[in-house]
């Protein structure tokens, strides 16, 4: 079974590593498989399909043209998941903060160096330094904010059921990333599904547990929005967002990240003034 779910995802990096090669010629020094495709868990439902791109340094603007190239390809290809096509990408001096440029958030970097999978090239994870758990948290913080907290975001949290007209994908993604991003606060690793799902259920209680549950079903179930759900949606997914909110509000003060905490505590208000008017 798992060597079938994962094969449909295998597919799409064989393209995606074949059209690379021939984008980038001997500029690519590596490609590896990321998140759930390296470390396990991949589910067809839901699943991105992760992939790290490697290349010599320096970084110009036409490699931002070549990946979008390479996904545009992936995308067009009459096979299963080719829109979850993500991609990594950096040189060998962006990953250990020589130059700028790329694509290759602190979170991604360390399960490159932990998880990575080699699909073509060279063997060069050992020669990445780990991100600190400060860059890990700082990047956890404005990506929840700049994806998450977003006004029509807000809107849908406020009135959660919303979510189960979009999809399963971006379902699961918004119950789950809290709980992953919370792991990674707790723990300073990196927030696989899995293994957040057991921590948080081993700290937590309540409706907010069974949310998170349920959630982390859906990646292989598909949900159904019925009036036991609903409710539970409504009673647990904002306080399960106030709880992640308040830890990373703590460390943003503690990082002295003044601007990141206030935004935080801004989208605490606009969500918590919601509770109280409900309640």
């Amino acid at each position: 079974m798992k060597a079938n779910s994962n094969q449909v995802g295998e597919i799409i990096l064989v393209e995606a590593v074949k059209q690379a090669k021939q984008e980038f010629g001997s500029r690519l020094i590596a490609c590896y498989a990321l998140g759930s495709l390296a470390h396990g868990g991949f589910s067809p439902q839901v699943s991105d399909v992760d992939l790290a791109i490697i290349l010599t340094s320096p970084l110009t603007v036409e490699n931002s043209h070549q990946i979008e190239v390479i996904k545009n390809h992936v995308k067009s290809l009459p096979i299963p998941l080719s829109e979850r096509l993500s991609i990594f990408w950096g040189s060998l001096a962006s990953l250990r903060k020589e130059e700028t440029g790329g694509r290759f958030p602190p979170l991604d970097k360390l399960d490159l160096i932990a998880h990575g999978r080699l699909l073509a090239g060279n063997e060069v994870r050992t020669t990445i330094p780990k991100p600190t758990r400060r860059e890990m948290e700082v990047s956890s913080s404005k990506f929840a904010l700049n994806f998450l907290g977003t006004s029509e975001m807000n809107k849908d949290l406020l009135q959660p059921t919303n979510f189960f007209d979009k999809g399963v994908v971006l379902l699961t993604k918004i119950v789950l990333f809290p709980v992953r991003f919370l792991y990674t606060a707790s723990t300073g690793d990196i927030g696989r599904n899995d293994i957040a799902v057991a921590h948080y259920l081993e700290n937590n209680q309540g409706n907010k547990a069974e949310l998170v549950n349920r959630a982390f079903r859906w990646r292989c179930e598909q949900p159904v929005c019925d009036e036991d759900t609903t409710k539970l949606m409504e009673k647990a997914l904002i306080p399960l967002y106030l709880q992640f909110i308040d830890t990373y509000y703590c460390k943003m003060l503690d990082y002295k990240e003044i601007n990141l905490a206030e935004n935080l505590k801004q989208w605490r208000h606009e969500l918590s003034s919601f509770v109280v008017t409900t309640s």
